[in-house]
C-alpha cells in the first residue's frame, strides 16, 4: 500500500510540474505574440505619418501650381491665354493626381452679353455663362453684380471643355471661398462637395488682382479682382497614396468630430478597403491612426485602420520558442540534473543580430536619402548609397573618419560649418533638423542645397552611442524659387525692374525721406518717336531697340539706384541716397547716351 502511495504522489507532483511547465510556455507565446502586436502597431503608426505626410505633400504641391499659375498671369496679363494654357498643361501632366488645373474670369453683368458674343466669335459656339443644378446640368445664370465663368480648364479633353462658362460664384460653397481668398489674398480650399466632371473633391482657389491693393479692403480687392486661379482635388485612389497595406480600410472625412463647431456635422469623402491577405480573425485587435490634414485654410480628418492578422506575429519565432521550452522542461522532467546548454545559445542569438543587421542595410540602402551614422566620437560608421554619390566618398574609405572630412556642410551665405549642432546631438540627446538649406560640398568639388535632420543613437538602457544623419537634395526646387523670384520682379524684354518692383522701391524710398530725413532722385524718362521706329520697322525691331537702350542706360545709375521699364517705351530712375544736382547729372548723362545712340 505504501508502495502505491508513493507512486500516486509522484504521478500528481510529475503532473503538476506538467501543467506548470504548460503554463510557463503559454505565457511565453503570449508575452512573445504581446511584443510582436506592440511591434505591428508601431509600424503601423510609423505607416500612418508617412501616408499622411504624402498627402499633406499633394496638398501643398497643388496649392504650389495655384501660386505658380498667379504668378503666370501677373506676369504675362489674364489674356495671354496660351502662356497660362500651357503651364496649367504641365502642370496637370507633372501632378497627375491634380483633377483640373481651372481659371476663372471676373465678368460685370452689364458686359455679360458682349462677353459671351465675344467668346463665341473665337470659336466657342456654345458658349454661354450659366450654373449647374445638383445634377450637374446647365442652367441660367442668375441676376448678381458679377459673375466668375471658368475660361480656361486642364485637361482640355472634351469631357472637360463643355464646362467652360461655368459661374463658380454660383455654387454657395466655392463662393464662400472665393470671398475669403479675395479679402485675404491667400489660398483658401472649398468644403469637400461634387465637383464639376464628376467625383466627389475640394477646389483650391487665390486670386488675381489687376494691380496691387492699396487700402486692404474688400470693397478695394474686390473691384481690383479680374480672376481666380484655381486646382481640383477629387478624393479617389488617384489621390491617395498606393503604397497600402493588405486589409487597410482608408477613411477621409470633413466636419467637427463633435458635429457642432463650425464645420457642422461630420461628412465622410472617401472611404475605401484593401482586400486582406487570406482570412481575418474577428477577436484580434485593431490598428489604427488619426491625422489631420490641412487643407489651405479647412481641415480633413484621415482615419487608417487594420484589423491585425496573423502575419503580424512571429510565427515561426513563436513555434521555435514554444519547442524549445517544451523540450526544456521535457528534458527538465526526465533528467533534472542536467544543464540545458545549448538553450539560448549565443550562436543563435548572433544569428538573429546577423539578420537583422542584414535587412536594416538593405532597407538604408535602399531609400532615396542619404543616410549616414557615426560613432560617440563623430566618426564615420555607415554610409549608404545615396550618402556615398552625394559626398564622394565610398563606405569603405569614410569609415572612421571624423564626419565633418566626409560631410563638408557649409551656410550658403557665410561659408561657416554647419555641423556645430552635432555635440547638441551627442552630448544633449537633442534630434536638430536644418531647413536653412546649406551647402554640402561634395568631395570632388560638386555643391548640393539639402535639408538634413540629426538624432541620436541610442542602446536600449537610453545611452547614446552615436548620431544618424539623414539628408536630401533640394537645388532643383532652390533654382525653380529663385528663377519665379525673378520673373515676378523684372521685365522680360529688357532685363531691368518691373513696374511693380519700382513701386515698391519707391514707396521704401518715400518712407525712409519721410521717416529719416533721408534725399532721393526720381526721374522718368520717355523716348521721342518710338511709335515711329515700331510703325515703320516692326515691333522685333522695336524691342531690340529698347533692349540696347536698356544695355547704354543701365552703367550709367549708380550701385544705389534702379533702373526700370515701366512700360512701353517709358523708363523710370531711382537713386538713393542722391542730391538733387547729382540727380540732375545722372539724368543728362542718361539723356546723352540715349540721344547720342545710332
Amino acid at each position: 500500500m505504501g508502495k502505491h502511495n508513493r507512486i500516486r504522489i509522484n504521478d500528481i507532483l510529475y503532473a503538476l510540474l506538467v501543467l506548470l511547465c504548460i503554463a510557463i510556455v503559454l505565457l511565453v507565446a503570449g508575452a512573445v505574440a504581446w511584443q510582436d502586436m506592440q511591434e505591428s502597431d508601431r509600424h503601423f503608426q510609423q505607416f500612418g505619418h508617412d501616408y499622411a505626410r504624402q498627402l499633406l505633400q499633394k496638398v501643398e504641391r497643388s496649392e504650389v501650381v495655384v501660386e505658380g499659375l498667379v504668378a503666370l498671369s501677373q506676369i504675362t496679363g489674364i489674356k495671354k491665354r496660351r502662356y497660362l494654357s500651357r503651364y496649367a498643361r504641365e502642370m496637370s501632366k507633372l501632378h497627375p493626381y491634380i483633377h483640373m488645373v481651372q481659371f476663372y474670369e471676373r465678368v460685370g453683368r452689364r458686359e455679360l452679353h458682349s462677353y459671351e458674343k465675344k467668346k463665341r466669335a473665337t470659336g466657342l459656339s456654345d458658349f454661354a455663362v450659366h450654373e449647374l443644378n445638383a445634377e450637374l446640368e446647365r442652367q441660367s445664370v442668375g441676376k448678381r453684380p458679377f459673375y466668375f465663368p471658368l475660361v480656361l480648364v486642364q485637361p482640355d479633353g472634351p469631357f472637360f471643355t463643355k464646362y467652360l462658362g461655368y459661374d463658380i460664384f454660383s455654387n454657395p460653397l466655392a463662393r464662400k471661398a472665393i470671398m475669403r481668398v479675395i479679402n485675404t489674398g491667400r489660398s483658401a480650399a472649398s468644403a469637400p462637395d461634387k465637383l464639376i466632371g464628376g467625383g466627389y473633391g475640394s477646389t483650391i482657389f487665390k486670386p488675381v488682382y489687376s494691380s496691387k491693393v492699396e487700402t486692404d479692403t474688400e470693397q478695394e480687392r474686390l473691384a481690383k479682382t479680374v480672376g481666380i486661379a484655381a486646382a481640383q482635388l477629387r478624393f479617389d485612389k488617384q489621390f491617395f497614396p498606393n503604397d497600402s497595406l493588405p486589409g487597410l480600410t482608408v477613411r477621409l472625412t470633413y466636419g467637427d468630430t463633435h458635429g457642432n463647431v463650425r464645420n457642422g456635422p461630420v461628412k465622410e469623402v472617401y472611404q475605401h478597403t484593401t482586400p486582406p491577405n487570406g482570412s481575418t480573425i474577428s477577436w484580434f485587435p485593431h490598428f489604427s491612426f488619426n491625422s489631420t490634414i490641412p487643407l489651405a485654410g479647412e481641415e480633413l480628418k484621415l482615419s487608417l485602420s487594420r484589423q491585425a492578422g496573423w502575419q503580424d506575429f512571429r510565427l515561426g519565432m513563436i513555434a521555435i520558442i514554444v519547442a524549445l521550452i517544451s523540450l526544456f522542461f521535457w528534458l527538465f522532467l526526465r533528467l533534472i540534473k542536467r544543464p540545458l546548454d545549448w538553450y539560448g545559445s549565443e550562436q543563435y542569438q548572433h544569428e538573429v543580430l546577423y539578420r537583422e543587421k542584414e535587412r536594416a542595410e538593405v532597407t538604408l540602402h535602399s531609400i532615396g536619402d542619404g543616410v549616414i551614422t557615426t560613432d560617440i566620437k563623430g566618426n564615420v560608421d555607415y554610409l549608404n548609397q545615396v550618402a556615398e554619390q552625394m559626398t564622394g566618398w565610398s563606405d569603405k574609405e569614410a569609415h572612421g573618419r571624423p564626419l565633418k572630412e566626409v560631410f563638408d556642410v557649409v551656410n550658403e551665405n557665410t561659408r561657416e560649418s554647419e555641423l556645430g549642432n552635432l555635440d547638441k546631438v551627442l552630448k544633449d540627446g537633442e534630434v536638430v533638423k536644418i531647413t536653412s538649406s546649406p551647402i554640402l560640398l561634395q568631395r570632388r568639388g560638386e555643391e548640393y542645397v539639402i535639408e538634413n535632420t540629426m538624432a541620436p543613437i541610442r542602446q536600449r538602457g537610453g545611452q547614446i552611442i552615436g548620431a544618424v544623419i539623414v539628408f536630401h537634395d533640394v537645388s532643383h526646387v532652390r533654382s525653380m524659387a529663385r528663377q519665379l523670384a525673378y520673373q515676378a520682379t523684372h521685365d522680360p524684354l529688357t532685363g531691368l525692374v518691373n513696374r511693380r518692383e519700382f513701386e515698391r522701391q519707391l514707396e521704401h524710398a518715400l518712407h525712409s525721406a519721410k521717416h529719416h530725413d533721408r534725399h532721393h532722385a526720381l526721374c522718368f524718362l520717355d523716348l521721342d518717336q518710338f511709335k515711329v521706329v515700331n510703325d515703320t520697322c516692326g515691333h522685333i525691331a522695336g524691342d531690340k531697340l529698347l533692349k540696347q537702350l536698356a544695355i547704354l542706360m543701365e552703367p550709367k545709375v549708380s550701385d544705389d539706384g534702379v533702373l526700370a521699364r515701366l512700360g512701353g517705351d517709358e523708363f523710370g530712375v531711382l537713386l538713393f541716397n542722391c542730391p538733387l544736382e547729382h540727380g540732375v547729372e545722372i539724368a543728362q548723362q542718361i539723356r546723352q547716351v540715349v540721344r547720342g545712340y545710332r
